[in-house]
């Protein structure tokens, strides 16, 4: 095979020597921006595969972020549905204290007129009896 092959810019030549390898002829500019170029394209698919790990591992984490939003709507929910319940119980205990203030008056109501029958009655038991007497010596 002729080493010093002489090819004009852009032309390019094949041979298959008798191992069956095939050897490509070109100028040395045209094999210098062959290769950078795929120099250039190996270097732009490492970066893809690094960009989609990194695109993955952010998936990931807004993944993560959307669960946690949803889990502290939810536990956000649950405690204005348990302040609800704790104002409704207020409310009614609110209720029962009325109830209790109510029933206190009216007995306080009957234990006065119990007082009253109770200082009348033993009054007659005594002034009656005396006043018996009194018209009886008379």
């Amino acid at each position: 095979m002729n080493s010093q092959i002489t090819l004009k810019k852009g032309q390019v030549k094949t041979f298959v020597n008798e191992t069956g390898d095939t050897l490509i002829a070109m100028r040395l500019d045209d094999a210098r921006t062959i290769l950078t170029d795929v120099l250039n394209y190996q270097l732009a698919d490492s970066l893809v595969k690094e960009y989609e790990a990194k695109d993955k591992e952010k998936s990931k984490i807004i993944t993560l972020q959307k669960e946690a939003i949803v889990k502290l709507t939810e536990k956000s929910e649950n405690q204005e549905a348990q302040i609800a319940n704790l104002e409704l119980i207020i409310k009614n205990k609110d209720t029962e204290i009325g109830y209790k203030d109510e029933i206190i008056k009216q007995q306080k109501k009957a234990i006065r007129k119990q007082k009253v029958l109770k200082i009348l009655g033993f009054s007659g038991a005594i002034i009656l009896p005396v006043m018996t007497a009194l018209i009886l010596l008379n």
